[in-house]
């Protein structure tokens, strides 16, 4: 009998803290339902006075530790991806591919490693090739129907 005493009071006092973790309205939400139920009726039965509200509200203690300071998101996402590091043309192009699912190809004339200063603007896909061949002086072909964008080296006529 001890040891079911033993095992049984620190269930009960497992249940009182979680009780008391709850907060205010949570309880008297409960409560509501519990009362409800056991009178059968379906209007409201409490009615807290505005004092009692007044009091909850001065005293009611904000959860500051599980919100998340977020800083604003930047109103052009490929600006957060190249703004601290200026990435090579290689590494530019594959992963402008790889985000839009096109497979990216490049000629053995193209030196990849050219470090290359994105613009700002919000681009399709067919303006970053746009922008890459013009910067870079190759040709990037964007084929939709296939998904595949060619870099290959521009010939001069």
């Amino acid at each position: 009998m001890g040891r079911l005493i033993l095992l049984v009071l620190p269930l009960m006092m497992a249940a009182d803290i979680y009780a008391q973790s709850l907060p205010q309205t949570h309880q008297d939400a409960i409560r509501e339902h519990h009362t409800k139920q056991i009178m059968g009726s379906g209007k409201n039965i409490t009615v807290l006075q505005p004092d009692v509200l007044l009091y909850r509200s001065i005293f009611e203690r904000k959860n500051t530790v599980q919100q998340r300071q977020l800083i604003d998101p930047d109103p052009v996402p490929w600006a957060q991806v190249f703004k601290n590091v200026d990435l090579s043309f290689g590494h530019i192009l594959t992963l402008a591919a790889l985000a839009s699912g096109y497979d990216a190809h490049f000629d053995g004339n193209i030196d990849p490693t050219q470090i290359v200063q994105l613009n700002t603007q919000a681009n399709s896909m067919v303006d970053l090739a746009e922008y890459l061949s013009r910067v870079t002086g190759t040709q990037i072909t964007v084929y939709p129907e296939s998904r595949v964008i060619v870099a290959s080296a521009r010939t001069t006529p």
